[in-house]
């Protein structure tokens, strides 16, 4: 069984990218999650009857399990270490794409909490009551169906390890979802003869989690442009009110360095990596 030491040991050589690949994005997801989380706390309690504060607080405790997605490869992923990553790939699943629908409802919701003249009709106490909590209820409560019928477009269905454990030998599929498919098969094939120790995960199902990310970044663009024009408003003095002004300034700056970050995100994983 591959200790810990050993895995870190490996991660820091430069076949592991000297850490870059999983140990620093897997701590910098835990330190962001708790990061966020610490935040909401401080957000909730600064105000906690003040329904803006509480959406604020709901959408970064979101923020902070979407940015958890590294979070699993602190641990190794290895066969061996199956008994762990089978809880902390959730970070990964359930979790990542609960989050990620949680913010996604929230973005939609800005008008409600943060007044612009358009629309300014969703700008009503009534909505503000419960648009806070509404997004996060009924997606806990979307996702729990879904993982209860074992949904293929949110959950895994079939997950293997492909392993070569000897140069020469045949490789193997350790199935530990679902039952060996025609895709694993048809890898092992392809490997034919080990010419290296290795092994790699190959499954299908949960794929929504893609869309998510996309779905989620093209929502946040709106969001973006609806804090601008809440700020624009609030500094021209169409809407008096010196507190969401403040706010409507402080969300629209976090909001576009994350626009720019998802965007440096995109940009590396489809046009810089294949390039590389």
């Amino acid at each position: 069984m591959t200790t810990i030491s050993e895995y870190y040991l490996a991660q820091f050589s430069a076949e592991g990218t000297y850490g870059l690949g999983s140990i620093f994005p897997g701590w910098l997801a835990v330190f962001i999650l708790f990061w966020m989380l610490t935040l909401s706390v401080l957000v909730w309690k600064a105000a906690p009857k003040e329904m803006d504060n509480r959406f604020i607080a709901v959408l970064l405790i979101a923020e902070g399990f979407k940015a958890a997605y590294m979070l699993p490869s602190i641990f190794p992923e290895s066969p061996d270490w199956w008994w762990l990553y089978e809880y902390t790939m959730h970070f990964r699943g359930a979790l990542f794409q609960t989050a990620h629908i949680v913010a996604i409802l929230m973005y939609f919701c800005f008008p409600i909490y943060f007044r612009v003249n358009r629309l300014s009709f969703l700008y009503k106490p009534s909505l503000q009551r419960h648009a806070w909590y509404l997004p996060a209820l009924l997606t806990v409560v979307y996702m729990g169906v879904q993982v209860y019928q074992q949904n293929p477009a949110h959950v895994a269905q079939n997950l293997a390890y492909i392993q070569c454990n000897s140069i020469g030998s045949a490789p193997t599929a350790l199935v530990v979802i679902g039952t060996e498919t025609a895709v694993m098969t048809d890898m092992l094939q392809s490997i034919g003869t080990c010419e290296a120790e290795l092994w790699f995960l190959l499954g299908n199902g949960g794929e929504f989690g893609w869309a998510a990310i996309a779905l989620s970044f093209l929502v946040s663009i709106f969001a973006l442009f609806i804090m601008r024009a809440s700020m624009k408003q609030y500094a021209s003095g169409s809407n008096q009110n010196a507190s969401q002004s403040l706010t409507s300034r402080s969300l629209y700056i976090g909001f576009l360095g994350k626009v720019l970050g998802t965007t440096f995100f995109f940009l590396m994983i489809f046009f810089i990596t294949p390039i590389l």
